[in-house]
């Protein structure tokens, strides 16, 4: 999110009572225009999330797990993303506007994450499935890339994951 409610890019998990599943949303909002998508997903296993938009493709928002588009927008132009100087929050964050409503989360992530990259273009699904179990490395549309896995040894933060993009 970047300063306000109003320019935010949001992936999140929505809070559930229902012990197999949980709501995963995907939403963009600039100014006045928005757009989300959303899917279910089960409790207590991994699962393979990508979240896509393309400017320069078909302009729609799209959720995949486990290498099926199981949600796509309709077509939304955003005139910038613009998220620069914004925080960047894994695993806990503040309010959102996803669809012109506020999220708010209620605690924070409870699970594993093992790989989480941003790359500068919209991927294709065959390079997300050909590179998704692999370790990438710097290349010109990778934006970053945090393993989870790291750092080895002693430190006194907690909290610390390493950019292995190169940028």
């Amino acid at each position: 999110k970047k300063k306000t409610l109003a320019n935010n890019i949001t992936i999140a998990l929505s809070e559930s009572i229902d012990t197999s599943r949980a709501d995963i949303l995907f939403g963009i909002t600039t100014g006045s225009n928005y757009s989300y998508v959303s899917t279910s997903i089960t409790k207590g296993g991994f699962h393979h999330v990508s979240a896509v938009y393309d400017p320069k493709g078909d302009k729609r928002l799209k959720l995949a797990i486990n290498d099926t588009v199981v949600s796509s927008s309709t077509r939304t132009v955003f005139d910038l993303v613009d998220q620069k100087g914004a925080d960047l929050m894994i695993g806990t964050g503040e309010a959102a506007r996803i669809n012109n409503q506020v999220f708010t989360p209620q605690q924070s992530f409870s699970g594993s994450l093992d790989n989480f990259r941003v790359y500068h273009t919209a991927r294709q699904r065959i390079d997300v499935q050909k590179d998704k179990r692999k370790t990438v490395y710097n290349h010109s549309d990778l934006k970053l890339i945090y393993g989870f896995n790291e750092p080895a040894g002693s430190y006194s933060g907690k909290d610390i994951i390493l950019d292995g993009s190169g940028n």
